[in-house]
This record gives structure tokens, sequence and C-alpha cells, in this order.
């Protein structure tokens, strides 16, 4: 068990079920996702990459909005790893985003940093960055982790928190996004399709005109 003893300061509410679009104020479920195009990315395997939603092949796709400076991603990081590893030999997508643009946090969660996460952590899905934001933005990502899950036609089935107890894996009782996956590769109804995510806040940076 991996149980983690961090700061609640700068975490949101614990995630709870509830309607779609509640949470998510870009997204509601059935959505179709917005596309992203060559964003630089790293994968563990294959080393620098880029990533556009386009390419990917896999029935269905897990998008996690991550930053490494964030004590929530921090905690959950195995559990994205267990998350990758416990469909590796399914048609299962898992990748990471940082959209950190912030002075003083960027520099944690950029191409470079992702780089030594990555080598450091053993990330098994590939990690990318957009600095532009536009990502998260379209995706209405306020807080990483914030976790969208996709099914094969690209529609969003889920929408929110890894599980029901970000801070400490020992307390998890429902996992939200491995249900979700699985109800989908069974091609059955997701229970629970949104969540309220629990973690740091994502600071949006106004671009200058």
């Amino acid at each position: 068990m991996r149980t983690w003893l961090l700061s609640l300061a700068a975490l949101a509410l614990v995630a709870s079920p509830a309607f779609a679009g509640k949470y998510n104020k870009a997204l509601n479920i059935g959505d179709k996702a917005p596309g992203f195009d060559a964003l630089p990315a790293v994968n563990s395997e294959a080393g620098d990459t880029s990533l556009s939603l386009g390419d990917v092949k896999e029935e269905v796709v897990v998008i996690a909005f991550l930053a490494n400076h964030c004590p929530a991603v921090v905690a959950t990081e195995d559990r994205f790893i267990d998350l990758a590893k416990s469909f590796k030999d399914k048609s299962v997508k898992v990748i990471g985003i940082s959209v950190t643009a912030a002075e003083g946090q960027k520099e944690i969660d950029d191409i470079p940093a992702i780089k030594n996460a990555v080598k450091k952590k053993g990330y098994n899905f590939v990690y990318a960055y957009d600095e532009s934001q536009a990502t998260g933005k379209a995706y209405g990502a306020a807080a990483t982790p914030t976790v969208i899950v996709l099914d094969k036609d690209r529609k969003v089935r889920y929408t929110g928190a890894l599980d029901d107890s970000t801070m400490n894996e020992a307390k998890v009782k429902t996992t939200y996004v491995k249900d979700a996956v699985s109800a989908i590769l069974a091609g059955k109804e997701v229970e629970v399709t949104e969540t309220r995510p629990q973690g740091c806040g994502i600071s949006y940076v106004k671009s200058s005109k």
C-alpha cells in the first residue's frame, strides 16, 4: 500500500459522483473529444516523440492532465502506472499531458522536467507538454490530476478523478477510471460518468494581445 501524508491545502474537495457537466465546464458526456496535434512528448520506450489524438489507434483513450509539482499527482503517479500496466494487452492508450505555463512552475512541468520524471519514475505511458494550454482549456481540466476517458468514436465517456481517494491509496473504494475503461471494453455503459477532480488547480495564463 502506498499511503501519502501530503498537505491538503492546495487540494479541491473530495471527488464525488455527479451528473455530466456539473464539474467539467467544457465537456459533457457524449461530446466528441477535441483534437490536438503534434504536442511534444516523451515515451519511456521511444524517447522524444510527438502526440496527436488522430494518430492514436487504440479503442479507448485515457487522457490524464498532470503536473510534476502537484502533491496530488505525486500521490497518484504509481496508480497511473498501474492503470497503464493493467490494460497493457488491451486496446487502451494512456496519455499524460502537462499544461503548466505559469512562471516558477512550468520549469518543473515542461519537457525537460517530464524527461527527468519519466526516467526517474518509469512512466509506462506517453507524457506530453502543451505550453499553449489549449488542450487543458478544450478538455475542461481545472485541476491536476483530471482524467478524461474516450471511446473508439472519441466520445467522452468519463471525466473527473482517478478514484475516490486521491491522497491516500489505502482508502480507495471506487476506481472510477479503471471501472469506466473496463465497462467500455466490455461494451457496457459507464456507471459513474463524472466526478469532481481532487488536486491542484491549474492556472491558465491570459494570452497577451
